[in-house]
């Protein structure tokens, strides 16, 4: 067992924390940790269907303390290795199913993945930002305790143990990243199928070279799926995005044999919405040269002039 404390409220001093926002804050934990962990080796947070064993298992938080004069509980969780020994027992890092380039350690709990995605999704990580919709809602839900009026909710998680602190502007940041991960959009994608899982209903497709992707299909749709791998096919479907505008899933509608027609998708879309880079005008742009005053730009003195020359 790994110990883990979660603080509430950076400045409680004497007045007490409502029971309210203290059952939410260790509700909002749990189910952060179960989404992460089911994301990180399934490929999904959430599911049809009910839990995994495995999943409960590792995500089996026991609280042994309560410290009032902090607000800090004192948690502890087990590792991948001890709550799921056939899965996790025999390795010292497991990869990330989403992104095989990271690995993830064996003796990491489900608090520490949580703690892991919490940071990124904080700080920003980019194109290694690697989230989907449902997790994002779990990390909102933990940092709304914070912007409920406590001031701060802190977790220690990782190894070693670091504190991670999340604050009222954390919550508008995280905000912000769900309602940008909240987007789809319509695409085709040529490629070549890989990896389709006997559990979950996940595929992962090689778009080009070396772009793969990954990809929720109806399970109902299994056995049709497991027909088409390791061949080139079209996907069409719903594409959702990392805040970078990289794809993260695909929710597929629709999969068939790719013809040669269809080679024109053989690329891995953007998200339409991500900002467009603009520059300022400068004295020696190509545009300042030909319009050298632009509307606006005159003073009171001169506009008043030219009103009275052409009176």
């Amino acid at each position: 067992m790994k110990k883990h404390t979660l603080t509430l409220g950076r400045n409680a001093g004497g007045a007490g924390v409502p029971s309210d926002l203290l059952v939410e804050g260790v509700g909002a934990l749990l189910e952060g940790a179960r989404r992460a962990t089911l994301f990180f080796f399934e490929g999904a947070s959430s599911g049809p269907g009910a839990r995994p064993a495995w999943l409960e298992a590792a995500c089996r938080v026991e609280i042994t303390a309560l410290r009032s004069s902090t607000y800090e509980l004192e948690l502890h969780a087990p590792t991948l290795a001890e709550a799921v020994p056939e899965r996790f027992g025999a390795v010292d890092r497991v990869a990330h199913v989403v992104d095989p380039m990271r690995t993830v350690s064996a003796a990491d709990t489900a608090v520490d993945l949580f703690g892991c995605v919490l940071v990124d999704a904080i700080h920003g990580a980019g194109e290694r930002l690697w989230v989907d919709l449902p997790l994002l809602d779990s990390c909102v839900r933990f940092a709304r305790v914070a912007q409920a009026g406590l001031g701060a909710i802190e977790l220690s998680a990782g190894e070693p143990p670091a504190t991670i602190a999340v604050d009222a502007d954390d919550y508008v940041r995280l905000e912000a990243l769900r309602a940008q991960a909240s987007r789809s959009t319509a695409v085709r994608v040529v490629g070549i199928l890989q990896d389709v899982s006997a559990v979950t209903p996940t595929a992962a497709l090689l778009v080009g070279e070396d772009a793969a992707v990954a990809v929720h299909f109806d399970a109902s749709d299994r056995v049709r799926w497991g027909d088409l791998l390791g061949g080139r096919v079209l996907i069409s479907g719903r594409a959702r995005f990392l805040p970078s505008g990289k794809v993260l899933v695909i929710e597929a509608e629709y999969i068939a044999p790719a013809q040669v027609s269809d080679e024109l998708f053989a690329s891995l879309p953007r998200s339409l919405d991500q900002p467009v880079a603009t520059q300022r005008e400068h004295a020696t742009s190509r545009r300042s040269t030909f319009f050298p005053t632009w509307p606006g730009t005159e003073t009171d003195e001169e506009l008043l002039a030219e009103l009275k020359r052409i009176r």
